[in-house]
């Protein structure tokens, strides 16, 4: 009689442990999955970072682009012009499509409270001191007209009317838009270092 509560009980006892032992399992399981799920998110938003970076890279050196090929184009010779207005509606058409993704990718909103927060993206772009917005879409409108006014040119016909020196592109913009891309990438890069400083 006295075995057969000692088997009762270390057959409890073995159950207590099977138990135990399947219950840390799945603890560690669902460790390691919260892990790489974390993980996973962590890698996403550092690719989503790079691409912004890449973007306003990009942006920096199409600006300046555009602004030299302006010059470049109202100083040339006629037999090189088309061949360089020709290189600035590329470089304005991509500058205006990455600054399209760019305000995609961010989902700056120029209505939104955030761009009085002097730490937001919204802030280089609608805001004081820099004005992105601003002087991108100006950027892209006077390469799409000086653009418009030469090609009237080449083909003799009408088109745009108004003479190129309306739409000058200069150094001003040029350094403008430049300052601007500068603030935003730093911008992006303190948002991702202040999310990867948070506690999880």
């Amino acid at each position: 009689m006295s075995q057969q509560p000692v088997q009762t009980v270390s057959g409890k006892l073995i159950l207590l442990i099977k138990a135990g032992y399947w219950l840390a399992l799945l603890i560690i399981a669902a460790m390691v999955i919260a892990s790489f799920i974390l993980l996973q998110q962590m890698m996403a938003t550092q690719q989503h970072n790079h691409t912004l970076l890449d973007i306003v890279s990009t942006q920096k050196t199409l600006s300046q682009r555009i602004v030299f090929l302006a010059g470049a184009t109202g100083a040339g010779s006629r037999d090189k012009q088309p061949a360089l207005v020709s290189a600035l509606k590329q470089a304005t058409a991509e500058f205006e499509t990455n600054y399209d993704l760019l305000l995609d990718q961010t989902g700056a909103d120029p209505q939104s409270p955030a761009k009085l927060d002097p730490k937001s993206i919204e802030s280089v772009l609608f805001a004081k001191p820099f004005h992105l917005d601003y002087f991108s879409v100006g950027l892209i409108a006077n390469g799409d007209r000086l653009i418009s006014a030469y090609e009237s040119q080449f083909s003799g016909n009408g088109g745009y009317k108004g003479g190129d020196e309306r739409v000058n592109l200069d150094a001003s913009v040029a350094n403008a838009t430049l300052s601007g891309y500068a603030a935003l990438g730093q911008r992006i890069t303190a948002d991702a270092d202040d999310r990867s400083e948070k506690p999880v």
